[in-house]
């Protein structure tokens, strides 16, 4: 037998495949802050060419060109180091689905009883301005299309205590 017949053949379209996939990864980077990406197991180069991408200008060349290189630097890293990365996304979404359906039962609750929510979100931690809240919840109890307002503003902060 050869050494050919040992190894696994990995055809031209998988390698394309996941060379896609790593670089989709390498854009959903593109959207975390600074202070984020610290927290992921990338390169100092990886971590280097992502806060560039943030200084390019609006030339959409060099972005194009720029994820590419990314994408390059995304098949650098370890299996590990990339499986960090998607287990990271798929935690922040989660939690994002969590915040959004505590945001809409606070919203509920703050239109049935605005005191006791109130105390509830400052019990929890929230640093809220309580004047504009309130006028906040006065417009949506006048116009209820304000109410996704209501809900992105609980949501942010729910962020902000989790």
């Amino acid at each position: 037998m050869t050494d050919f017949d040992d190894q696994e053949f990995i055809s031209k379209s998988q390698l394309k495949r996941e060379a896609i996939a790593l670089q989709e990864l390498g854009e959903l980077l593109l959207t975390l802050p600074p202070r984020k990406l610290e927290v992921l197991p990338l390169t100092e180069e990886l971590r280097e060419a992502l806060v560039e991408y943030g200084r390019l200008g609006i030339g959409r060349g060099a972005k194009r060109r720029h994820k590419q290189y990314i994408g390059k630097l995304m098949r650098a890293l370890t299996e590990v180091q990339s499986r960090a990365i998607q287990q990271y996304f798929s935690q922040a979404e989660l939690l994002n689905k969590r915040l959004q359906v505590q945001a809409a039962e606070l919203a509920q609750e703050c239109l049935s009883n605005e005191t006791s929510a109130l105390e509830k979100l400052v019990s929890l931690g929230a640093s809220i301005d309580i004047q504009s809240f309130r006028h906040l919840l006065r417009n949506v109890r006048k116009n209820s299309s304000e109410l996704p307002k209501l809900e992105s503003q609980l949501k942010d902060l729910l962020r902000e205590i989790y």
